[in-house]
């Protein structure tokens, strides 16, 4: 707790430079032992696709609530989550999701929506890679549901690399029971689409295609 405290009063200065590598230290050990020590265990493939001097735009999956910090660890890069706003009401995951430029998005509001997205791109731009989960919410059956449409307003807004991620298991490490269950977690990153020279038409099939994609790769398992 102390650490968090002053990352938000670095935060709180506002110079980035400084506030944003303390923080993503600070929050990248703090969810390596939570997830170690809830018995979930992950393997990663694909790492190589995610570009080291590049922000980019990852696509996940959603099964769980160990998407996140799973997310959070395995990564190359520190990333921003669009979540859903109820996650607001979790004091310490509020924090952290704040202290981290995670961005809160309320599906019942359309036009606070379109700011989510708004801010999510501004972030991309700025040199923030961030992570969303098209399907809006969590697969209760594991199965991948359909993607909606705000993803491709922030590919449109920034032509950045989008990386399809497929997460798989993370299910049954709390969803299934309500408690706590060691877990083996697979994750699959896939090739980065460029979107830079794509055209609305193009960018607007993205998602789908991405969504299809993830769909084969979940059948192979």
């Amino acid at each position: 707790m102390p650490k968090i405290r002053k990352a938000g009063k670095l935060k709180a200065t506002g110079d980035y430079k400084i506030y944003k590598p303390y923080v993503d230290e600070i929050v990248t050990k703090w969810m390596t032992p939570l997830v170690r020590s809830a018995g979930v265990k992950y393997v990663v493939e694909g790492k190589e696709n995610i570009p080291d001097d590049e922000t980019v735009l990852f696509m996940a999956n959603h099964q769980g609530m160990f998407d996140f910090p799973i997310g959070i660890t395995c990564f190359k890069k520190p990333c921003a989550y669009i979540v859903k706003k109820e996650a607001e009401s979790y004091p310490l995951v509020n924090h952290c999701m704040r202290l981290m430029d995670c961005i809160y998005i309320d599906r019942d509001n359309a036009r606070e929506a379109l700011k989510s997205l708004d801010a999510a791109a501004r972030l991309i731009n700025d040199g923030r890679s961030v992570i969303i989960f098209p399907e809006g919410t969590r697969s209760k059956t594991g199965e991948i549901g359909e993607f909606k449409n705000g993803a491709y307003k922030i590919i449109e807004k920034t032509h950045c690399k989008v990386i399809p991620v497929l997460i798989n298991g993370t299910r049954h490490a709390l969803e299934e029971t309500g408690n706590v269950v060691p877990t083996d977690v697979k994750v699959k990153i896939l090739p980065a689409f460029d979107t830079k020279d794509m055209d609305r038409k193009q960018i607007k099939a993205l998602p789908s295609k991405i969504r299809e994609m993830l769909v084969e790769e979940l059948a192979k398992r």
